[in-house]
């Protein structure tokens, strides 16, 4: 089976084609003002993804899909006529988009300098594998294959004995997350015995307390959001 590098390769190489032909022509550039204005759509310009911008190929995508109407319009003559994207191409990027739109917020609010957020990451760990981006029947295939791989990734990434307990301490001290139980999190609870065990001995989550971490942490994030657009 086609990995999903193969299946969204032609549609991101098509973004970066499509941005990189607008950006080195003020002609078409021109042109894409008018066809927006005429359309009634947002004159925002395309955006070109970044390696070491965090979230920057969603943004990019979400972009293009946004200017579909007007891309069209001024690349639609012989010439450019190669450059239009296709059904399938829509098709995939909006695939890509679904899968990263919802983790693109938390990876603004995680990377905060002026505010503590290492408290923060099992709680959104756990509201991301297990709610946000975790697969769902509405999804197209694309989407859940790549949130699935998001998931699998996230949880490798984090379930090193030394993250667990430095995790486990620091959500321990942290007031905002005060009775809520994270031990199904831990895969070796004896990296982070003592942690826990000043909590409480319960080995699964009630579902009530579930959703009063999902309804604060959500709060907690709203907050920090709002924050950083009037930085």
């Amino acid at each position: 089976m086609a990995t999903v590098r193969d299946r969204t390769a032609r549609a991101m190489g098509l973004c970066h084609t499509l941005v990189n032909t607008f950006s080195h022509s003020w002609l078409k550039r021109r042109d894409l003002a008018l066809a927006q204005a005429e359309l009634q759509i947002p004159q925002h310009s395309l955006i070109l993804d970044c390696a070491t911008r965090w979230g920057s190929k969603q943004k990019m995508v979400e972009r293009i899909l946004e200017q579909v109407p007007a891309i069209r319009r001024v690349l639609d003559d012989r010439r450019h006529h190669h450059l239009n994207p296709r059904w399938q191409d829509i098709a995939v990027l909006e695939s890509v988009n679904a899968a990263l739109k919802p983790a693109a917020e938390f990876t603004d609010l995680l990377s905060g300098e002026s505010y503590v957020t290492v408290s923060s990451v099992k709680p959104v760990l756990k509201l991301l594998t297990e709610d946000i981006i975790k697969p769902s029947n509405e999804d197209t295939t694309l989407t859940s294959d790549i949130k699935q791989k998001m998931c699998s990734v996230l949880l490798e990434k984090y379930e090193l004995a030394a993250f667990e307990k430095t995790f486990g301490k620091a959500l321990f001290l942290d007031p905002r997350y005060r009775g809520i139980i994270f031990l199904t999190l831990v895969k070796n609870p004896q990296s982070s015995k003592r942690c826990w065990e000043c909590r409480r001995k319960e080995e699964v989550v009630p579902v009530n307390q579930w959703l009063q971490m999902k309804g604060k942490l959500r709060c907690h994030l709203q907050q920090r959001k709002r924050l950083l657009e009037t930085c």
